[in-house]
Formats: C-alpha cells, structure tokens, sequence
C-alpha cells in the first residue's frame, strides 16, 4: 500500500492529500487533461492491460474528444449524488486531484470524492474513497461491481493509500417539467429529488443540438419543500449573468435508483500489474521518440491479425454445401 510517510495515520494522510491537491489542476481543466499524459490513469488501466499495443497507438496520437452527451449527464449528475451520499450517511466528502502514487510516479489516480467518516468517540475520523457513477441509459448494477471500474479503484487506493471505498451506482432521471416535479410524491424532496441548472451553450455541434457547458449551478444546501426549490430556482435563474450565446437550463430530477457497494484493497490483486503497467510506460516514452514508426508498425500488425482472423474458404467446394436449410417444407 502505498503511504506517504511510514505509520502516517488516515486524518494526517487526507490532510497531506488535500493540502496537495490545492495546488494541482482540478479536474476538468485543459491543466487536468494535460497531467493525464504524465502518467497512467486509474480509468485508462483496464484498456491498457487488455491491449498494451492499441493503448500506446492511442496515447500517441492523441484525442481531440470532449465529451459527449453521456459524459455530460455523469458530470451533471456527479456532485448531487455525492452531496446525496452525505446527507444519507452524515459523512463529509472532499474533492481531490489528479495525483500520482508516491512508489511509482507514473500510476495516477483521480477519486470522485475523498469521504470522512467522523467519529462519534472523540477519536480520528476514518476515510474512504467514492467512486461515483451516474449512467444516463444502463441500470445500476446489482451489488456487483463490474471488472473495469473495480480495477479502477484499485488503483486509486494503491495510490491514495486509503484502503476502502465504496462504489456508488445512482440512476437519475428527469421530470418532464416543474409541474410533475411538484405534484409527485413518490420522492422525498431534497433526499431523492430536487434540481439543478445547467449553462447551455447555444452554438449547435454536427447533429444541430445545442452544447451544454460543464459548470452546473447547484443549491447550497437540499431543501424540504417544493416552494423552498421553486424560489432558490427563480433566484439563482434572477442572479446568474446574461452571457451571449448562452441560456440557462434547470433538471428537475429524481434519484430513481442508487445502490453502494463496498470494496476493500487487494494488494496481491493489484500490485501483480504493476510490471505490466511499468513495461508498458516505457514502451510509450520510447515510442514518443519515433511515433510514426510505431503506429506504422502498429497499423501492420493490426491489419494482419484481422486478416488472420478471416475463415479461410480456399478450396471449399460449394457443391459439397448441403442446402436442406434452404427447402420450403
């Protein structure tokens, strides 16, 4: 496990980390993005140990994706569910950088949230990590974390050193309008329902829909009533600045489902791929010397293994081919 200094304890260890991140890009700026190819990400590690090869290719040359319509719901809905997970534990979640694990400075690792548990005894309080996910399509998985995202926090405690986190699967979904958001009593205001304001870009993108910015607006706190909602709306709507090209959109949203899963650290599980993680590192910075000639080689090796994987029907005599399946009886 990694540790920042020996026999550190957990509140001196996220005092250390927060400290840390104060001074670190935060997540979702162009600075963020950049520190990504300074190392390997928690999120890249699965795609890396699938295929070393394509995950080189794919460093070198670069991405110009921003994210679309589902990565945007994720990142909308990203902070409700953590403030939600608060409040339903009376825990205290903290946000944290990118950072890199003091062993091995290439593996990197962004946590959603840094959670603290604090104590009713007086004593330290203890800490976990949250893995937030918010699918706009799929349901929450059913007490099983799936492969990619488990290795995923892995790695963010193997560089974090925190030990525990827990998977938080929420399944959010849209009223139709304030009316309904108002009138249903299925969903308890300000725990399983409530909304949020998003700056929506007007400049249309190659489908003709309108783009929606990433900073979302939220409340300072959930509030009980849909009156206490309906006034932090219209004033929030009243205060924010009238920007050219840019209107403002509210969710009224339901939490429909949400389902947590614990996970404790495997070092033995994890720590198995550090050579692999390690060699293939390398192999990218030797190859960012000479890109071209590894995408070339890359290119060719790729085309042969599809060719490879082709039935071959050479000297198939379709004579022999029995058409019974064909027959009308």
């Amino acid at each position: 496990m990694t540790s920042f200094t020996p026999n550190m304890s957990q509140e001196a260890q996220a005092i250390l980390l927060l400290t840390l991140s104060q001074f670190a890009p935060k997540q979702g700026t162009p600075e963020w993005l950049a520190q990504r190819f300074e190392g390997i990400g928690a999120s890249e590690t699965d795609a890396l140990l699938k295929n070393p090869d394509r995950y080189i290719a794919e460093k070198l040359k670069g991405t110009s994706f921003t994210g679309n319509e589902f990565t945007r719901w994720g990142h909308e809905f990203e902070k409700v569910a953590a403030d939600l997970y608060a409040i339903r534990h009376n825990f205290k979640t903290h946000e944290l950088a990118s950072l890199p694990s003091q062993e091995k400075s290439f593996i990197r690792a962004s946590l959603d949230r840094l959670v603290e548990e604090p104590s009713n005894n007086g004593s330290e309080a203890s800490y976990h990590i949250l893995e937030i996910k918010c699918p706009s399509r799929r349901m929450p998985t059913q007490g099983k974390i799936p492969e990619g995202y488990k290795l995923q926090m892995q790695q963010q405690m193997y560089v974090s050193g925190f030990h525990n986190g827990v998977f938080l699967d929420c399944n959010f979904r849209l009223f139709a309008d304030e009316a309904s958001f108002t009138a249903d009593t299925q969903y308890e205001f300000g725990k399983t329902k409530g909304a949020l304001i998003l700056e929506c870009i007007l400049t249309q993108n190659k489908d003709a829909e309108p783009i929606y910015h990433e900073i979302t607006h939220y409340p300072p706190k959930y509030f009980g009533t849909p009156g206490e909602w309906k006034l932090w709306v219209n004033t929030a709507l009243s205060c924010l600045p009238t920007k050219e090209g840019v209107e403002y959109k509210v969710h009224w949203w339901f939490l429909e489902t949400v389902v947590e899963v614990p996970l404790q650290y495997n070092k033995e599980a994890f720590e198995k791929h550090i050579p692999t993680l390690e060699d293939t590192w390398l192999r990218l910075k030797k190859a960012q010397e000479n890109p071209q000639e590894f995408l070339e080689k890359y290119v060719g090796r790729e085309k042969k293994a599809k060719k490879e994987a082709l039935p071959n029907f050479a000297g198939l005599n379709l004579a022999d081919v029995s058409s019974d399946d064909d027959s009308d009886t």
